[in-house]
């Protein structure tokens, strides 16, 4: 990840309303763990400022707040983020006919699937509300279903560095086809049917961190799981630019006309014969 500033070359207007691109062109090689949390956050003691955490935002809060922004911010980004944040503000919409960038647009989303699919974007935290699903007639291979019973598996997810609980951050049992979204005090909870020694993988994603596996043995874990997530290394922190998007100039090239020259008329001098 990278850290560094955002800084304004312009002054915000019409540039900035219609079309920008965001760059981080000389990443920070300071410690994202080593610095104080902060609302926003964390705060720099060697450059004096706090790093706006972006790691977390959708596409529509980032545009959102570089939009509206006027200030240097120093930032934490993700690249794939800083990848379809620009390919988002290249498209414009014209006003009627074929719209060819919003082709080219889906063509891109198809492409990167298997990339946003590694670093989903964090769900929506609903706060309070306590997710259970329930696994109905699962058939356990060479069981009776007589021998199945009811498990809670719950636990709460941290940061690996400082300890701190992640609000929205995506638990699942792939084989199960079950997923629990953390709540406001990163917790999950997941009510299963299954049989006693059979074992659980759940996989813990969030976006601006590592993801995780940890195998549960069904009737073994009786306490809440405590799982840690660790920082992603691949995001970048840095002075993060604002510049106007280029304008693009279309060559028309144009035949030139080709004069016809009438051939040379002989004027001669009249002579008396």
């Amino acid at each position: 990840m990278e850290i560094g500033s955002i800084r304004r070359p312009y002054k915000k207007g019409a540039e900035m309303k219609n079309s920008f691109t965001v760059n981080m062109p000389k990443p920070c090689a300071q410690s994202w763990e080593q610095m104080d949390q902060t609302a926003n956050g964390k705060f720099c003691t060697h450059c004096s400022t706090e790093v706006v955490d972006f790691s977390h935002m959708t596409i529509a809060q980032l545009q959102a707040y570089f939009q509206t922004t006027s200030t240097k911010v120093c930032g934490r980004i993700d690249p794939f983020q800083l990848q379809q944040l620009n390919q988002s503000l290249s498209i414009k919409p014209t006003a009627g006919g074929f719209r060819f960038p919003l082709i080219i647009a889906s063509i891109f989303t198809l492409l990167t699937t298997g990339k946003a699919a590694a670093r989903p974007t964090a769900p929506i935290v609903k706060p309070n509300v306590q997710f259970n699903q329930y696994l109905q007639a699962e058939k356990v291979t060479g069981v009776e279903n007589s021998a199945k019973q009811t498990f809670v598996i719950k636990g709460s997810v941290k940061t690996k560095e400082g300890s701190v609980l992640i609000a929205g951050a995506l638990v699942t049992i792939p084989t199960l086809k079950l997923r629990a979204v953390t709540d406001a005090k990163g917790q999950f909870q997941f009510s299963i049917t299954g049989t006693a020694k059979q074992t659980i993988t759940l996989v813990v994603t969030h976006l601006g961190f590592e993801s995780q596996q940890v195998l549960v043995v069904l009737g073994e874990t009786q306490k809440p799981l405590i799982l840690s997530l660790a920082t992603d290394k691949s995001l970048m922190m840095g002075e993060v630019v604002i510049m106007p998007a280029p304008i693009k100039h279309h060559r028309l090239t144009l035949d030139t006309p080709k004069t016809i020259v009438p051939k040379a008329m002989l004027v001669g001098t009249a002579r008396d014969v």
